[in-house]
């Protein structure tokens, strides 16, 4: 366990990082018991200074994966894909969404559970997105990966919907689940940087623990 995967919470209210040489303080926000995030919200859903340096980024790194299609999930990394797609010149961008519409016809769905909401969700897709899935080499892309259960859940829609996942990105990866050093946790996977999950000491001991058994 190193200080860069996970930290004990002092009661900090921010958490300064430097990504794709750009200095940034983001907020520190607690999402369950004992579990506090730096949320980076502030920076992939209005920060176009950043958006544009992390998509050229990822954009570099996707380019040898001679991919088709980016693949994202609704919210956060819609900005982001957006702009990755285009500087790999791709036609088409596919969103899934987190609940059935009523404009989707024949909606494709698969259930979802991340670390940053309480309820299982749903991730879905219109039948015009599967069309373009189908039969596609694709990129998944989030902006953070804490647990990969967002990636497995996209992982699972496309391939229900018949492509083929060749490569998962992000811009950081969050805690010790996926970079703490599992290696199927990491297949396939590109990414920046890194973000500390913060813990309540019962749960930083805990880990302390684990990792020393």
């Amino acid at each position: 366990m190193t200080k860069e995967l996970v930290r004990l919470y002092d009661g900090k209210k921010c958490y300064e990082i430097d990504t794709c040489g750009l200095k940034r303080v983001l907020p520190i926000r607690q999402v369950g018991d004992g579990v506090w995030i730096a949320s980076n919200h502030i920076l992939v859903l209005g920060d176009l200074e950043f958006i544009e340096a992390a998509a050229k980024d990822l954009a570099s790194r996707l380019s040898k994966y001679e991919i088709e299609l980016i693949v994202t999930a609704e919210a956060k990394a819609g900005p982001l894909a957006y702009e990755v797609s285009k500087k790999l010149d791709l036609p088409y961008l596919v969103v899934c969404r987190k609940s059935v519409k009523a404009y989707m016809n024949n909606p494709l769905a698969t259930e979802l559970k991340s670390i940053t909401t309480e309820d299982v969700q749903k991730l879905t897709l219109d039948e015009t997105d599967v069309d373009r899935i189908r039969g596609k080499k694709v990129a998944l892309l989030d902006d953070v990966t804490t647990t990969g259960g967002n990636m497995n859940a996209m992982e699972n829609i496309v391939n229900k919907a018949g492509g083929k996942v060749v490569v998962k990105a992000c811009v950081w990866v969050e805690g010790p689940s996926t970079a703490g050093g599992s290696a199927q946790a990491r297949k396939n996977l590109e990414y920046i940087d890194y973000l500390p999950l913060f813990l309540s000491k019962e749960k930083y001991e805990h880990i302390a623990k684990m990792r020393e058994s």
